[in-house]
């Protein structure tokens, strides 16, 4: 649905959208797609996709003059993390072995520290706020990273090689 449900819904309200005084369309999709930590695998993959059709569709539309931004928000204060950790516990398989507990005390420790929490998650209304910003700018952003999390993950993750940002993972 992150996928196929955006691209129906595009294509339905595309028309009115082009005539529209100010034509735009906002694609909410994750951080992420941009930068998946382990057993986020196929969320990460549709938000993925999200990126990329967003940015075929901005290339495509423009000489339509029809504006298209995404968003991408990193941790924010919803209950993805607790459903997660619900879903992992339910879906455990043995071949994971000790690897979804460490993972999943990790998300533990993390949803339960209250201060580590308010510094680490951005509250649903930075969301918001890009979205505001996105309908009523004049010239919107192609891309709204949403939360410090994003920022670092855009800035910092395309510096360092591939296994040393596995390493870290692995020492979770």
């Amino acid at each position: 649905m992150n996928v196929l449900g955006l691209l129906d819904v595009t294509r339905a309200f595309l028309p009115i959208i082009r005539r529209s005084p100010s034509p735009r369309i906002i694609n909410v999709g994750s951080i992420a797609g941009f930068f998946t930590p382990p057993f986020y695998g196929v969320y990460g993959a549709t938000k993925h996709a999200v990126e990329a059709l967003s940015d075929s569709l901005r290339r495509e539309l423009a000489p339509m003059g029809v504006s298209v931004s995404l968003l991408e928000p990193g941790s924010i204060d919803t209950p993805i993390e607790a459903k997660m950790l619900e879903q992992l516990g339910r879906h455990a398989e043995p071949t994971y072995g000790d690897r979804i507990g460490k993972f999943s005390s990790f998300l533990q420790a993390l949803l339960a520290n209250e201060v580590t929490r308010k510094l680490a998650f951005s509250p649903t209304s930075a969301t918001t706020a890009s979205i505001v910003h996105a309908l009523e700018a004049k010239r919107p952003k192609t891309r709204y990273l949403v939360g410090v999390d994003a920022y670092a993950l855009r800035a910092v993750a395309p510096l360092l090689p591939d296994r040393i940002v596995d390493l870290a993972f692995k020492l979770l």
